[in-house]
């Protein structure tokens, strides 16, 4: 697992691809819900911890099998999908920016950001630099590594009616 810098360009990407894909104003979540296969419980999340790191994707469904077999198509066509999002990406890679001007005008914010559990300390300002470096080539060449080399795992969950 990359660490220092890398490590923050790492879990960038992975989470700049989720967001491609899986958030509110992605094409790929719209059709989804339009399908009826996700609701507004959906959501995601990527965990980059020192000697770990995964992607969680949950929901609440009626129809759970249909949830993990979408969820898998979408994550199987991801590397042939992703190449063509550079207008999206170029719109993420701007609110993100955002977000950061924003935390700038935070003390607690910033402390917050500071990340040196994964080797050479990192700050706010590190990860500025890092995003702007950030291509969507990128993106695609840790998306393609990741996917390579994870297993996934279905779990699902019933409530005792």
């Amino acid at each position: 697992m990359p660490t220092g810098r890398a490590g923050v360009k790492y879990e960038m990407a992975i989470s700049m691809m989720l967001d491609l894909f899986f958030s509110e104003t992605a094409a790929t979540y719209d059709d989804l819900y339009q399908d009826g296969v996700i609701d507004d419980s959906f959501s995601w999340e990527f965990e980059n911890e020192r000697a770990f790191h995964f992607a969680l994707l949950s929901a609440d469904s009626d129809n759970p099998d249909e949830f993990i077999t979408k969820i898998h198509q979408v994550i199987d066509q991801i590397p042939e999908k992703l190449p063509k999002l550079t207008a999206a990406f170029e719109l993420q890679k701007r609110e993100l920016y955002g977000n950061y001007i924003e935390m700038m005008d935070s003390q607690e914010a910033i402390s917050g950001q500071f990340n040196g559990f994964l080797g050479e300390p990192v700050t706010i300002y590190d990860e500025v630099d890092i995003l702007n470096r950030l291509s969507l080539e990128d993106v695609l060449r840790i998306t393609e590594t990741f996917l390579k080399s994870s297993t996934i795992q279905s779990e699902i969950i019933r409530a005792k009616a």
